[in-house]
């Protein structure tokens, strides 16, 4: 597998959700994320959710029409980039 380019990356001290602190209770379940509201804890899974490594894809075979032939064909992906929310510069998420 190729190395995964990643477009959009920001440095840690530029990103205003790593800023905030983790709001959860641990002593109370419902106060925890992901049932509880932690905006640090939410952006965290965000981030963590965004592929490290390359990966394929399977996609379909287009006719000349734009029509799916039944047909797929398999694609490394090698590069993506990051959608980020402009408020807390989290990850809202990422194409290739």
């Amino acid at each position: 597998m190729v190395k995964l380019i990643i477009n959009g990356i920001m440095n840690d001290k530029d990103i205003l959700w790593k800023k905030l602190k983790c709001k959860c209770d641990k002593s109370d379940i419902e106060k925890t994320f992901p049932l509880g509201d932690c905006k640090h804890c939410k952006c965290q899974a965000q981030e963590d959710s965004m592929p490290r490594e390359s990966f394929n894809v399977n996609l379909p075979i287009l006719d000349k029409d734009g029509k799916e032939t039944g047909k797929i064909i398999s694609k490394e992906i090698t590069e993506i980039t990051i959608d980020r929310e402009p408020v807390y510069n989290s990850i809202r998420g990422w194409k290739f």
